[in-house]
């Protein structure tokens, strides 16, 4: 496994830990990742050498009074040099902010 796929791997951890301490409080919920699942072995990489991208799938749960009714699904694109190039973020759920355009980003 490259440096940044432990990189992400770690850090994904880190948020599921977090959810599992206090599950009342949840921010970020991971539904998809290119990581096996399996506690029983060494994680493994479900995509292919030609992959650009570290590819995750998850859902926002804003805490704010305005949009704290909802979850908003997120995609997060980690280029295979990060931590040095940042990820690129995709809004799934249509939203209307200032910073997201009509395509999500």
């Amino acid at each position: 496994m490259s440096k940044s796929a432990k990189r992400i791997y770690t850090e994904l951890n880190v948020i599921n830990i977090e959810n599992s301490k206090n599950p009342n409080s949840k921010k970020f919920i991971i539904d998809q990742t290119p990581f096996n699942n399996d506690d029983s072995q060494p994680p493994t990489i479900t995509t292919d050498e030609h992959t650009e991208y570290y590819i995750v799938i998850g859902r926002i749960l804003p805490t704010s009074n305005i949009y704290n009714r909802s979850a908003f699904r997120i995609k997060l694109k980690f280029p295979m040099t990060y931590p040095f190039k940042p990820p690129e973020v995709q809004m799934l759920t249509q939203i209307y902010h200032p910073n997201i355009g009509p395509e999500g980003k």
